[in-house]
């Protein structure tokens, strides 16, 4: 498998705790791939994938928590998980838009998906 087409494919993936997987199993075999940077990817879903429900809403729809109460508190973790999952998606997008016009913008190494560590 070809490292930016197995980046695509881990992009498309729309279940969160799927993708999360499959990133981090990614991460892990980075040094195996290869890397063919003349390769054309073309997507055959939307890009990102992202799942059908919760619905997409803009953050001018979606009412204000005080993080001191227990709805507040689930929102700031629902939105640290946002930013979690965009950080993948990121990663994967500039690994997959990786090509022979643009070389030193990725290699295997600049895979780095790590999960957080909560104490």
């Amino acid at each position: 498998m070809e490292l930016r087409t197995r980046a695509l494919q881990v992009l498309l993936i729309p279940d969160p705790h799927e993708k999360a997987d499959a990133a981090r199993a990614l991460f892990d075999q980075r040094d195996r791939l290869a890397l063919d940077r003349e390769a054309q990817l073309q997507p055959d879903a939307e890009l990102p994938g992202r799942p059908e429900r919760p619905r997409l809403l803009s953050v001018l729809q979606v009412p204000s928590r005080s993080p001191f109460t227990t709805q507040g508190r689930a929102a700031l973790l629902h939105a640290i998980a946002h930013i979690e999952f965009n950080a993948i998606k990121a990663c994967l997008h500039i690994g997959i838009k990786s090509t022979r016009s643009t070389p030193g913008l990725i290699n295997a190494n600049r895979i780095q998906l790590r999960p957080l560590q909560f104490s």
